[in-house]
């Protein structure tokens, strides 16, 4: 009789798989850590930032920019670029390449998002050693008043590469599989149907590649792993949040196409002295990639999520919300805060752009570093 029960729920588990194609997307291309941590609070930061109307700029909303202003019938190309099309649009090449899986948790689970934490945290794998592997952290997102949007991720995984090639290599490769309920089928369906309690659809994957790159020498990182027990993992209980062991910012771009290599080449100019500031991490560019997959399927629906407009992000990795606040105010941030709204129609960088930039804020927990850096 058990026999026969659990041969029907591994029957309806590949059935589930079947009708979900990107259910594999459960198993992360952004994967688990051998270091993680805990945290005694149960509550995210909370933050408020203020954005004027639209119409304070002489622009209105339109199709390209949903909710956001913008030029008056444009239409964005947000598409991804093929590789034989940067030298011809005399764009930078490629110098890092960055994987996001974005999650949604249940909410009508509690504890959703501490069992997610606790998941990841729990995990034995060899990222770290596996060749062209540069950074990990998985992120929460930190809600605020102005952008919250259910239909946007509250997890995120964040890992970088050398090139796509190694990142594919370990991708379909055994460190990978060993990670995932150890690559066979019957703990693969285990592992699925306990991840099908936290998540209400599958993860959703983007790829992206990274320019101008900034970063200090991960030996030197001013990144603090916190709660650890003797071999590094993080005491992780499903009840309770990690605690923030880095904080990542993602200024959402949308360049004009017609702007893009002269947007990538003026960017130079915001990285002056980025480097000697207290508590930074990293920072690049980001370009929407050469090879990105069909619009995946999440929340019951295959199509492009909120945050899929723009193609181009700007994304910086900080010790603390702190440090980078210090800079973001500071005589140091001015170059950055020029994309801001208020600028929009004054000229600079924010004059290449087709609307105001958008700006997310997230906690990084479980960093993974490596002695090169980011």
């Amino acid at each position: 009789m058990r026999s026969s029960s659990w041969s029907c729920c591994v029957l309806g588990v590949v059935l589930l798989l079947l009708r979900l194609p990107e259910t594999h997307q459960f198993f992360s291309p952004s994967v688990p850590l051998i270091l993680s941590s805990k945290s005694d609070t149960s509550s995210h930061t909370s933050i408020r930032l203020t954005q004027p109307a639209p119409e304070a700029y002489g622009l209105r909303v339109g199709p390209s920019c949903p909710g956001r202003a913008s030029p008056s019938g444009l239409q964005m190309n947000s598409q991804p670029l093929h590789a034989s099309g940067l030298q011809k649009l005399d764009l930078l090449p490629r110098e890092r390449y960055v994987a996001f899986n974005r999650h949604f948790t249940r909410k009508s689970n509690p504890l959703a998002a501490a069992k997610l934490e606790m998941r990841w945290a729990q995990r034995n794998s060899t990222l770290a050693t596996c060749d062209g592997f540069r950074f990990f952290s998985l992120l929460r997102r930190i809600q605020t008043e102005m952008e919250y949007d259910e239909n946007k991720p509250d997890y995120m995984t964040l890992m970088v590469w050398d090139d796509k090639k190694k990142y594919q290599t370990w991708r379909t490769g055994n460190a990978f599989k060993e990670a995932h309920a150890g690559g066979q089928l019957t703990d693969i369906l285990v592992d699925l149907i306990d991840v099908l309690k936290i998540l209400h659809s599958p993860p959703v994957p983007a790829f992206w590649d990274g320019i101008h790159l900034d970063s200090i020498p991960g030996s030197t990182s001013p990144v603090q792993l916190l709660q650890r027990d003797d071999n590094g993992r993080a005491k992780a209980d499903g009840k309770s949040l990690l605690p923030t062991e880095c904080f990542v910012t993602f200024d959402d771009l949308q360049v004009l196409p017609e702007n893009r290599a002269s947007f990538e080449k003026e960017w130079e100019a915001q990285r002056n002295g980025i480097l000697s500031q207290e508590g930074f991490v990293g920072s690049t560019l980001l370009r929407r990639a050469s090879s990105t997959p069909k619009p995946p399927i999440w929340h019951g629906k295959r199509g492009k999520m909120p945050d899929d407009v723009g193609n181009y992000k700007a994304c910086s990795v900080w010790r603390s919300q702190q440090d980078w606040e210090s800079w973001s105010q500071g005589a140091g941030g001015l170059g950055l805060q020029s994309l801001g709204v208020e600028s929009l129609g004054f000229g600079g960088l924010a004059d290449l752009l087709a609307c105001p930039p958008t700006r997310e804020l997230w906690e990084g927990i479980l960093p993974l570093q490596t002695p090169e850096g980011i």
